[in-house]
């Protein structure tokens, strides 16, 4: 019988014990019954129902019900406790898939935790995971750095992101340079802009000078030579 927190769970003692290296000293230790009738009791205060039962499944029939977990992390945990590799390696997959759902829209405003994920792979053996939330956060470099568990990082993890960030940070200030250039560049677009505008009125107002020396000159033409020239102008019509 498994204890957990406010439940007990049946199980036979064999196929615990030989599937589970553990659960196997758990059972020859102090755990085990002074009465051969006496069924033995095994504390596991640290697992839920739904852990234990997915770790229970997968002891009997090789396969684990992770499509409908809830927690998958609790499983894996729970998986690496017991040291059963494979099933830390089918929860590290399941997980990466959820990540993959979780952050399809939008990776500053997912739910999920990255970078708890890879501090909790850290822990429990779960290489797989690491080198995958590595890759993950370090191709999706800007937007994890603005999420505000992006400080929790461990200093070896932090150092191995900032070697393969991506975009590198090489890029990112080749490209603020290239703005400041272009920036510049619009500045001095707008300049000519403004000098071609000018431009445009220019004519007009050289049309202005002209007609106003016109006018001047023949203010000076006497009254009377104004009336032959006129009289010229109009033999010349016809």
């Amino acid at each position: 019988m498994i204890s957990l927190p406010g439940q007990k769970v049946y199980a036979h003692k064999v196929v615990l014990s030989t599937r589970s290296d553990v659960m196997a000293a758990m059972f020859s230790g102090h755990f085990m019954e002074s009465n051969p009738n006496q069924i033995s009791e095994i504390p596991i205060p640290t697992a839920s129902l739904e852990n234990f039962q997915a770790l229970l499944e997968y002891l009997y029939t090789d396969h684990a019900p992770l499509e409908e977990s809830n927690d998958l992390t609790g499983t894996l945990t729970l998986a690496d406790e017991n040291c059963q590799s494979r099933l830390v390696n089918l929860c590290e997959l399941y997980i990466s898939k959820e990540v993959d759902r979780a952050c399809r829209d939008r990776i500053e405003r997912a739910e999920i935790d990255v970078v708890g994920l890879l501090n909790m792979a850290n822990i429990f053996n779960a290489k797989q995971l690491t080198t995958f939330c590595l890759h993950f956060i370090s191709t999706n470099y800007d937007a994890f750095s603005k999420r505000k568990e992006f400080p929790n990082l461990e200093p070896e993890d932090r150092k191995y992101l900032e070697e393969h960030r991506w975009p590198p940070l090489s890029y990112m200030i080749e490209v603020e340079e290239f703005e400041k250039e272009l920036a510049k560049r619009g500045e001095n677009t707008d300049k000519q802009t403004e000098t071609s505008d000018q431009e445009m009125y220019r004519p007009a107002e050289i049309n202005r000078r002209g007609q106003t020396a016109v006018e001047k000159a023949l203010s000076e033409i006497p009254r009377s030579s104004r009336g032959v020239q006129s009289e010229e102008l109009g033999r010349e019509r016809i």
